[in-house]
């Protein structure tokens, strides 16, 4: 099956938690055949504002994402540029929040577009 949306093909689209309260997300993504890369989803609540950071190691072909207090509940409301593949661009489209009531385990929803 394929997906599309608007310009865009769906790579991938889910769900998943993390383990525990210390644990990060890993993804391998795989626009083509011949290439693929690392994303790391980092949670850091600092109780400062709400952001995305975003690094890039290329030697490593990681993309690391640190989503900055997102505890409550939240995502993007545009999708985040995350890197380029055979001259495409690739998007992610997230959604973050706690599910536990001592906030230890998150879910993450996630959906990851490349340009047609």
């Amino acid at each position: 099956m394929e997906i599309f949306s608007g310009k865009y093909k769906v790579l991938n689209s889910g769900s998943v938690f993390t383990f525990d309260e210390g644990s990060n997300i890993e993804m391998v993504i795989k626009p083509s055949a011949i290439f693929s890369f690392r994303l790391i989803l980092e949670f850091v609540e600092n109780g400062g504002e709400r952001d995305f950071v975003r690094s890039v190691d290329e030697k490593k072909g990681i993309i690391k994402i640190e989503c900055i207090n997102f505890g409550l509940g939240a995502g993007t409301v545009e999708p985040l540029e995350i890197g380029m593949a055979g001259g495409r661009k690739i998007y992610l489209h997230l959604w973050i929040e706690c599910v536990s009531a001592n906030r230890n385990v998150r879910k993450v929803e996630y959906t990851i577009f490349i340009e047609r």
